[in-house]
């Protein structure tokens, strides 16, 4: 068992820095920053992220909190999985699969550390995006940051998104008709689909 464990750990570890070696992961960060700042618009500009009775709400810990979450949701549900979904392609490519084929690994163990490191990575990259949404709340100066707040907000919006990409990504990289270019183009439209079926319910609900 324990070294069930530790086969599981290697992936997840070879994985997790692999990914955050590769400059595309800072970029891609930094870009979902900066569009958070575009998202939530400052003050000064009398557009607001969210109106009751039609009147602004203040910009602390929950409303930052939430509208910085559900970007990151949204960007996990569709950009999140093109950026994980080709760790079982590159290690064909790279010949690590084969290097994995001639151990003791189980494919189960295998599937669970892609699994687990694609988790991994996406919790710590939205981890990274909720410090830098704290920063915007520092920025934009209208309450007092309320860290558990933020926590909050996340812990109850992206778990979903995260583990479900995840598994999707890993689930599509084993089928071989769906691991490539055509599994690409189907998650895009099955995407679009959800959320087209989730907006059309909110609207309706309202």
């Amino acid at each position: 068992m324990s070294g069930s464990f530790r086969r599981i750990a290697a992936i997840i570890r070879a994985d997790f820095l692999l990914r955050f070696r590769r400059p595309s992961t800072l970029i891609v960060f930094l870009l979902l920053s900066a569009f958070a700042y575009v998202w939530i618009p400052a003050p000064s500009t009398g557009r607001a992220l969210i109106q009751i009775n039609g009147q602004r709400a203040i910009y602390n810990s929950g409303a930052i909190g939430m509208g910085t979450a559900s970007l990151g949701m949204m960007f996990v549900g569709l950009f999140g999985y093109y950026v994980i979904s080709n760790a079982i392609r590159r290690d064909v490519t790279s010949r690590c699969g084969v290097i994995a084929a001639s151990t003791p690994m189980r494919s189960g163990e295998y599937l669970l550390g892609k699994f687990l490191g694609n988790l991994a990575f996406l919790a710590t990259f939205l981890a990274g995006f909720m410090l830098s949404s704290m920063a915007m709340l520092i920025v934009r100066g209208e309450a007092r940051i309320e860290p558990l707040v933020f926590v909050q907000q996340y812990l109850l919006l992206t778990p979903a998104a995260i583990i479900f990409v995840s598994a999707v990504a890993v689930l599509f990289e084993s089928i071989p008709f769906l691991s490539g270019k055509i599994g690409d183009v189907f998650y895009f439209f099955f995407w679009m689909t959800f959320m087209g079926f989730a907006l059309g319910d909110q609207v309706s609900g309202g």
